[in-house]
C-alpha cells in the first residue's frame, strides 16, 4: 500500500475479493481499507516532501526552483526565460561545528 495502489489493485494483484482484503486489513489493523490507505498516503507523502527537500538541499536547481514555486509561492519573472542561468550555491550552517 506505500505504492498508493487502490483496493481494487491490492485485490488484483492477490487474486482475491475487494471483500477478502477488505476483511484482512480490519481483522489486522482495527479499521478500514479506507482509513487505513489515507493515513499510509500521508506517510507517503510525508516521505516524498523530506526527499524532494533533501534533493534541493544538495543542490539541484530544479528541484530548488520547484519547491519555491510550491511551497513558497515565487514565481518566475516574465523575460527571464532564456536569460544566463544563475549558479546557485547551497551552505550548510551546523550549529554543532561553530560551538552553539
Amino acid at each position: 500500500m506505500r505504492a498508493q495502489d487502490t483496493l481494487a489493485g491490492i485485490a488484483a494483484a492477490f487474486d482475491c475479493s475487494e471483500d477478502t482484503i477488505e476483511r484482512r486489513v480490519q481483522e489486522h489493523f482495527g479499521h478500514t481499507f479506507a482509513d487505513v490507505s489515507t493515513d499510509l498516503r500521508q506517510v507517503g507523502k510525508t516521505s516524498l516532501r523530506r526527499k524532494q527537500y533533501e534533493i534541493a538541499m544538495a543542490g539541484n536547481v530544479r528541484m530548488l526552483i520547484h519547491l519555491g514555486k510550491h511551497w513558497l509561492g515565487q514565481k518566475e519573472k516574465p523575460g527571464h526565460q532564456g536569460e544566463e542561468p544563475v549558479e546557485i550555491q547551497v551552505v550548510y550552517f551546523d550549529k554543532r561545528a561553530e560551538g552553539l
